[in-house]
């Protein structure tokens, strides 16, 4: 199991690895050199675009850190969870926004326009090579639609601007067995369709 980094990816503001565990950091930090000498052994996690903008965008993070990282998990819907959204009623699969109502599901349109730019960061020709999406809610349930969607785009983007194309792999985590497999079939790249890749 590789260990979860958080980074501290502020603009002028010496960049700290912390470990996390299940997403939440700790209070125990990471040495670089212990990822740069074994970069295979960690996965640098983002509940926030903005952090992932930060940690590829500012040359001084993405220098000294994040050039480093081969693995990363996107937590997509943070910001959804932060406002406690409640499930549609009936608890049903979603699979578009409901109409608008008290059981209307937050337009994630932003979401989408957001973590879209913040991927944008990530520079040609980088060392990713496996990206899980965290499409985990409280409830369970996702709009299946414009989460396809958004996935589609990222595993695209970055498929597109990984050095090593044959080889990058990604898929989708916290969602139910229907869902996921919806899900894996609109990425490039899928681990569940390709499996790893191998040397030949």
């Amino acid at each position: 199991m590789a260990t979860e980094v958080i980074v501290t990816a502020e603009e002028g503001v010496i960049p700290l690895c912390w470990k996390g565990i299940n997403g939440i950091p700790t209070n125990r930090t990471i040495q670089v050199e212990d990822i740069i000498n074994d970069p295979s052994a960690y996965i640098f996690v983002f509940h926030n675009f903005y952090h992932l903008w930060c940690a590829f965008h500012h040359q001084h993070v993405y220098q000294a850190v994040t050039r480093h990282a081969r693995s990363i998990r996107l937590i997509l819907f943070t910001h959804l969870e932060a406002h406690r959204q409640p499930a549609p009623q009936p608890i049903i699969r979603v699979t578009e926004p409901l109409p608008e109502g008290p059981t209307t599901w937050p337009n994630i349109d932003h979401v989408v326009r957001n973590w879209r730019m913040a991927c944008r960061a990530i520079p040609s020709d980088h060392n990713i090579g496996f990206v899980i999406f965290d499409v985990s809610t409280a409830h369970g349930l996702i709009p299946i639609t414009q989460t396809g969607h958004l996935l589609q785009l990222l595993s695209t983007a970055l498929h597109l601007k990984a050095s090593d194309r044959e080889a990058f792999r990604c898929s989708v985590w916290g969602c139910s067995h229907d869902t996921w497999q919806d899900m894996e079939v609109r990425l490039t790249g899928s681990l569940f369709r390709l499996g790893f890749a191998t040397d030949d």
